[in-house]
């Protein structure tokens, strides 16, 4: 009988103790998964991505979306430039802005394909920067996702437009604002066509060549910077100081200025002005 209860006991403690195992047997098996799941909800760019569409004339498509993962896969092209805020050189790695237009594209009819003139780049809250398509076809643009070997991620910064302005040296010549092009935690890409999207800067009044001249040079250089109320600025500053002193003070204000010839810059007075006078309401009291 005495022998029977240890042998009872002996096998309580065995089952107890096979439960104590399989209890930590089965934790074990979570703690992976429970990691894992911390660690998705540590990244905050876990569902980081860029679209991309199309618009032009009030339509909208979306053409395709990369997520942060896909980007960051695409090995795409390497370019040693010295962005705005640093001091020196990095050594930055993504897909050319370039390609990821041209894949997005694919498969669209030619006629919609041949209205795209205008890249529009949406970042954070409101900020976007426009660049002529032109621009990214001659120039090598990138999207950066990795900076001296460091995915941006890890830089708080997931994609950041890198204009080869140093391997480049040429473009510095171009009245591109070439400066304005980089654009941190790019959001959404819009390809579009210029005079669409911005219709209300152009002439309605076509007959002075001069004037039309300046429109352009505005168009696809200075509104890359400027918006509808500093345009206002602009005017402002012609009527106040003339013509002949536009270009010193602006860039005595911002310590930039796009390369502009004798005739761009008669150009683009010559545009503000006409503007002025097909729009009173533009002119400060």
């Amino acid at each position: 009988m005495k022998k029977r209860a240890l042998d009872n006991k002996s096998q309580i403690l065995l089952n107890v103790r096979m439960k104590v195992l399989a209890a930590w047997g089965a934790f074990a098996l979570l703690i992976p998964l429970l990691v894992c799941s911390w660690s998705r909800a540590e990244d905050p760019f876990e569902n980081y991505r860029i679209d991309v569409s199309w618009e032009y004339k009030g339509k909208a498509r979306a053409l395709k979306t990369w997520y942060l993962e896909e980007l960051l896969e695409w090995r795409g092209a390497i370019s040693r430039e010295r962005a705005p805020q640093d001091t020196g050189l990095s050594l930055w790695r993504g897909p050319r802005l370039s390609k990821l237009v041209q894949i997005a594209l694919k498969g669209m009819p030619l006629q919609d394909q041949g209205i795209v003139d205008l890249i529009v780049l949406k970042g954070e809250g409101d900020r976007e920067v426009s660049v002529p398509r032109a621009f990214v076809r001659k120039y090598p643009m990138i999207l950066a996702v990795e900076k001296n070997g460091a995915s941006l991620p890890q830089q708080t910064q997931p994609v950041y437009t890198i204009v080869p302005w140093n391997t480049e040296p040429e473009l510095m010549k171009e009245i591109y604002p070439a400066g304005n092009y980089f654009i941190e935690k790019v959001k959404a890409v819009v390809l579009t066509n210029h005079q669409d999207r911005y219709s209300k800067f152009y002439l309605e009044r076509r007959t002075d060549p001069m004037a039309i001249r300046g429109e352009r040079v505005y168009s696809f250089n200075c509104m890359g910077c400027h918006n509808a109320s500093q345009l206002s600025n602009a005017i402002h500053l012609v009527s106040q100081i003339g013509e002949g002193h536009l270009i010193e003070r602006h860039r005595q204000k911002v310590n930039y200025m796009p390369q502009l010839s004798d005739s761009d810059q008669k150009g683009l007075v010559s545009y503000l002005k006409a503007y002025l006078s097909e729009n009173p309401s533009m002119a400060r009291k």
